[in-house]
């Protein structure tokens, strides 16, 4: 039987608003927002992950890695509806689940209360039994750095690193080492890239270095991006995924 992966994201409220029993004329007001997830699917194999989630008593379902493959992302938002003026608090369940099983690979509680709590999901890991890196999350809030104009912000995520003596890596741009001590699956800070420019980005661990050349690309079209270097080949990054 073919493993699929279940990526399942339910959210409630610390203060849920009210099911029923009131008179239908004196009903509260609704306001909502809205909490965009930005999905990375990077567990090897090339599995499908799914994603199911909801908020109490208001219910959707959305679907994230519908029959993707390993590297695909994909953007959903989580709409949180709340009575009244005051904005509550809302506990995030984020579960990776096996949905032959629905064994829970990993999850994690996350707390949200407006949508400048934006999240990035990584569902990462390597189910090939050739190193031992389980399926798990990485949940990130999206960044919001300020760069100069003419500039955009790049992030580097380094999944490649599955040596067992590599704990950290360094990050260079065109030959200038620009941060270290970066653990795998670990965000880089902010790094500015000229909208017009050509970048050759390396990443370096204790035992080797792996170079990622971006050419002729059009760093202009969005204000933040990141690159992933790859784990299932380790011989190439993605091309930058616009941080929306």
């Amino acid at each position: 039987m073919k493993t699929v992966f279940k990526l399942a994201v339910i959210a409630s409220s610390v203060l849920l608003a009210a099911c029923g029993g009131s008179d239908s004329d004196n009903s509260p007001s609704l306001n909502d927002f809205d909490v965009d997830l930005q999905s990375f699917n990077y567990v090897s194999t090339g599995v499908s992950l799914e994603a199911e989630y909801s908020v109490e008593p208001f219910s959707q379902e959305v679907t994230l890695f519908d029959g993707s493959v390993y590297g695909v992302v994909t953007n959903e938002s989580l709409l949180i509806q709340y009575e009244g003026a005051e904005l509550p608090s809302y506990k995030v369940e984020v579960a990776l689940k096996d949905a032959n099983t629905d064994t829970v690979l990993d999850e994690q509680d996350l707390n949200v209360s407006s949508s400048s709590d934006d999240k990035l999901v990584f569902a990462v890991g390597d189910l090939t039994n050739a190193v031992d890196d389980p399926a798990r999350l990485i949940i990130l809030d999206e960044p919001d750095d300020e760069v100069p104009d003419g500039k955009v912000a790049l992030y580097v995520m380094n999944l490649r690193d599955t040596s067992s003596t590599a704990s950290t890596y360094s990050i260079s741009i065109d030959g200038t080492q620009v941060q270290s001590g970066l653990t795998q699956g670990a965000l880089s800070s902010v790094i500015e890239v000229a909208e017009s420019a050509d970048v050759l980005i390396t990443v370096t661990d204790n035992n080797t270095s792996q170079d990622c050349t971006i050419t002729n690309f059009d760093w202009s079209v969005d204000d933040e991006w990141i690159v992933v270097f790859d784990k299932a080949n380790l011989n190439q990054c993605y091309e930058p995924v616009a941080i929306d």
